[in-house]
């Protein structure tokens, strides 16, 4: 039908009926857009979750960082110190042998001390044996001579004749 042959009623239904499917076109147009709109908001929100799990995993990886970190610090100052005392039981151990050099140079040097104590001992007994050697060997002399002057005053008594008398 052409919109001449058309009675105003008929026009009217038809142009309501226009206006209508043009709300419903409009209506499912906003709600195709807020559908659009919630479906981005929840890609937002699930990107933020993502980005907010990235962060607390670098947060934890920072920390377990950090701790082996003072893991690793901790085990180096154990390790220095337990070189120290190390170096310590060393040090004591050197003092403790040249303690005992020490102890055993005195000892011999006390043992040089007697032997030498001991020779002079026997130095003054061979001296002294010595001189009684001497002194044996000047009353031999003594009765030696002793005996020669007897001899001669024999000799000349006999030869005087002074013994002839007797």
């Amino acid at each position: 039908m052409e919109p001449e042959d058309m009675e105003p009623e008929e026009a009217f239904l038809l142009l309501l009926l226009l206006l209508l499917l043009m709300l419903l076109l409009m209506l499912l147009l906003l709600l195709l857009l807020l559908l659009l709109l919630l479906l981005l908001l929840l890609l937002l929100l699930m990107l933020l979750l993502l980005l907010m799990l990235l962060l607390l995993l670098l947060l934890l990886l920072l920390l377990l960082l950090l701790l082996l970190m003072l893991l690793l610090l901790l085990l180096l100052l154990l390790l220095l110190l337990l070189l120290l005392l190390l170096l310590l039981m060393l040090l004591l151990l050197l003092l403790l042998l040249l303690l005992l050099l020490l102890l055993l140079l005195l000892l011999l040097l006390l043992l040089l001390l007697l032997l030498l104590l001991l020779l002079l001992l026997l130095m003054l007994l061979l001296l002294l044996l010595l001189l009684i050697l001497l002194l044996l060997l000047l009353l031999l002399l003594l009765l030696l001579i002793l005996l020669l002057l007897l001899l001669l005053l024999l000799l000349l008594l006999h030869t005087t004749g002074l013994l002839q008398g007797c």
